[in-house]
């Protein structure tokens, strides 16, 4: 069984593919912010969630997706990720801050 992916904004289309080497794909279309009960409504059903935003990823949305197995975000900071709660839970969580301009 194939893993079922959201990526919650728009992201670099090479980036799209390559998940979609491994996993099914699903795409926010509008490149448009979610409200919160929106975001869990799509990831139910989903092992992971790719975005470039800030979207908490916190207890309140990990009991409401059991099935999470890793949130990963590009950009600044990770304060919107709790990672005690994805420890707890044994979801991955990964970061990567955007390099400054040259």
């Amino acid at each position: 069984m194939r893993l079922s992916v959201l990526i919650t904004r728009a992201t670099f289309a090479d980036v799209v593919e390559r998940l979609r080497a491994h996993a099914d794909v699903i795409v926010n279309p509008d490149d448009a912010l979610w409200r919160r009960a929106e975001l869990i409504e799509h990831l139910r059903g989903k092992a992971g969630r790719v975005a470039h935003g800030g979207d908490r990823i916190d207890v309140e949305l990990l009991d409401a997706c059991p099935q999470l197995r890793f949130v990963c975000s590009v950009g600044v900071g990770d304060n919107h990720i709790d990672v005690a709660a994805c420890t707890a839970r044994g979801v991955r969580a990964t970061w990567r801050t955007l390099p400054k301009p040259l």
